[in-house]
């Protein structure tokens, strides 16, 4: 027996997979994912100080944010996708920059 609730349930969770259908961003996802590991491992390796790891982390927030403001509306547009990919070039020249700027945590 489908209650109310279980009824809005399964419509929410349809409506929320269609609108994420027209958004599938893997390979910007993906490089998300592997510039925050590249960042966890300058942490572990010392190559980032508190300070540096901190803001880029800040970084990686401002990325997550931008990504779901362009899914926002259910489409991705081939200008929000560049955007992103400019966000993410910036992010990942200021990791190497940090993790190679001879400062070291202590």
């Amino acid at each position: 027996m489908i209650t109310g609730r279980h009824l809005c349930a399964a419509l929410l969770v349809a409506a929320s997979s269609i609108a994420a259908a027209g958004t599938a961003t893997p390979a910007v996802d993906e490089r998300s994912r592997h510039q925050q590991r590249r960042i966890d491992r300058g942490i572990v390796a010392g190559d980032l100080t508190e300070r540096e790891a901190m803001a880029l982390r800040r970084g990686q927030d401002r990325i997550r944010d931008a990504i779901r403001a362009a899914k926002a509306d259910g489409k991705l547009t081939r200008h929000e996708r560049r955007h992103l990919e400019k966000l993410q070039n910036q992010q990942a020249r200021r990791i190497s920059h940090e993790r190679k700027d001879g400062e070291r945590r202590f």
